[in-house]
């Protein structure tokens, strides 16, 4: 599937809408759609962006997560659990779920649970669907570790 640039740009005005991310927050983006949603994120002036193979900042260090690309239906675990550590203790993190993936919301929602995160929004979003989550407390995190 080719991203488009207005699916880009819908995708990525869906993101910052549900997370919240205010300018300055650090925010780290995983998935095949990474690259697209990173330069469109920069593009917006949210300059503290990073993707997982150009992060260069300390574990801990990001306020969100944006998992973006096919792979967010497949390999979400793998995926989720690469993306979890980068982030601090109270953070937001978006996921876009492939529209071809049908009954995939269910499973990234009880995954993203079971890290912690209490689901707060979803929207559709173009060819997609967004779902929004948010850790706001220590223990969950120590469920995880």
């Amino acid at each position: 599937m080719t991203v488009l640039r207005s699916d880009t740009e819908q995708l990525t005005a869906t993101l910052l809408a549900l997370t919240r991310l205010a300018d300055g927050q650090r925010t780290i983006v995983a998935g095949s759609f990474s690259d697209d949603i990173h330069a469109e994120l920069l593009r917006r002036g949210v300059f503290r962006a990073a993707t997982m193979s150009s992060c260069r900042v300390a574990w801990g260090q990001y306020d969100a997560a944006f998992v973006v690309g096919r792979e967010a239906s497949h390999g979400f675990e793998s995926l989720m659990f690469n993306v979890l550590p980068f982030l601090k203790v109270r953070s937001a993190f978006a996921v876009w779920i492939d529209p071809d993936q049908h009954g995939r919301a269910s499973i990234v929602q009880t995954r993203l649970r079971q890290a912690g995160f209490c689901i707060e929004a979803g929207s559709r979003c173009g060819r997609g669907f967004v779902v929004s989550a948010r850790r706001l407390e220590w223990k969950s995190v120590a469920k995880i570790a």
